[in-house]
């Protein structure tokens, strides 16, 4: 790529793949990347300024930096991390690219494992101070944790999860929030039949919301059978929110990014304040605490109920997180900040 290549930064960033298979750029500003909770919302701002480009064309293009994934449960402060992460030096965060969502909901062809390939290429374009692009990912897309490890050997995965309560607690607040259900249709339950079986057919809201969290300890299980599973650092999102220099710090060390210039900024990282997807909204751990109780107090027989029900279909799967909380722990406190 010469200097003066429009695709030599992130500046012409990839939004989608139509299907004549031309990928889809749109114009973007690093202050756009920054303001926006996820870059959907920077696509639809952007306009008419856009750019088509075959992807057979793009095969060649290599990321500049490493590029490492946070992967989550969802609502378990993956975009808070994320928005840590975006304040230290020298780090590029992109937060649920819908090119990657589009691919991880794709009906397999033999061109596909190409198409990923580059995609993956085209997302880790980084600007010249940057050292890695770090990529938060929509949770549908939890599924190719597996195929983005065996892309490039520098690649790190960070897996955040919530405890099986605390997700129900929250999916169940969100969706009487929003009005959205069935979240669970996005997921690839045909991995477990159970699972699989159990989604076809009539199930509570509470039921799907417990789907999706065994459907997640699944693929973090199967990250974690792998020869390299130190390549995985799982962690528990309530880290992020009770102690964020230390939850980053130790998201930084498993990224190879923990340089001095970065020990040195989080000696001023303080909780947030603010809510992560909408920066114009106070919000804190306090206040967490407080919406999880008024979920409990609505929907905690609801909760009870699902976590029986999840106990009775995937036993194994249950304690998938809670039997590496020691390790996560342990490594989290592993060095000081200073």
């Amino acid at each position: 790529m010469t200097s003066d290549d429009p695709l030599a930064t992130p500046d012409w960033f990839p939004t989608s793949l139509d299907p004549e298979r031309n990928v889809t750029f749109v114009q973007m500003t690093r202050d756009t990347f920054r303001q926006s909770a996820f870059h959907h919302e920077a696509i639809v701002r952007a306009g008419d300024s856009t750019l088509k480009i075959p992807i057979d064309q793009l095969t060649r293009l290599k990321p500049s930096v490493p590029s490492h994934f946070i992967l989550h449960t969802t609502f378990c402060a993956s975009t808070l991390l994320a928005r840590y992460l975006e304040d230290l030096p020298c780090c590029f965060v992109l937060r649920e690219p819908r090119l990657l969502t589009q691919l991880s909901l794709e009906s397999y062809s033999d061109s596909w494992p190409g198409w990923f390939t580059t995609s993956l290429n085209l997302l880790g374009r980084a600007y010249p101070s940057d050292a890695a692009t770090i990529i938060k990912l929509h949770d549908f897309c939890n599924w190719l944790g597996g195929p983005i490890l065996d892309r490039d050997p520098r690649i790190r995965i960070v897996f955040l999860y919530n405890p099986l309560r605390t997700h129900l607690l929250q999916i169940l607040k969100n969706q009487r929030r929003s009005g959205a259900h069935k979240h669970a249709t996005g997921y690839p339950m045909m991995l477990v039949p159970a699972l699989a079986k159990a989604v076809a057919g009539r199930l509570s809201d509470a039921q799907y919301a417990a789907a999706t969290w065994l459907i997640n300890a699944h693929l973090c299980g199967r990250l974690l059978a792998r020869p390299d599973a130190e390549r995985v650092l799982v962690m528990d999102g309530q880290c992020v929110v009770s102690d964020p220099q230390h939850a980053v710090l130790a998201v930084a060390e498993h990224f190879g990014l923990a340089s001095d210039e970065i020990r040195t900024s989080l000696v001023k990282l303080r909780p947030s304040t603010r809510h992560a997807k909408s920066r114009g909204r106070a919000y804190d751990g306090a206040m967490l605490a407080a919406d999880l109780a008024s979920a409990e107090r609505a929907c905690g027989e609801d909760v009870e109920a699902a976590i029986a029900w999840a106990r009775r279909l995937c036993p194994e799967l249950v304690g998938v997180f809670e039997c590496v909380r020691g390790r996560t722990n342990a490594r989290r406190f592993a060095a000081p900040i200073v």
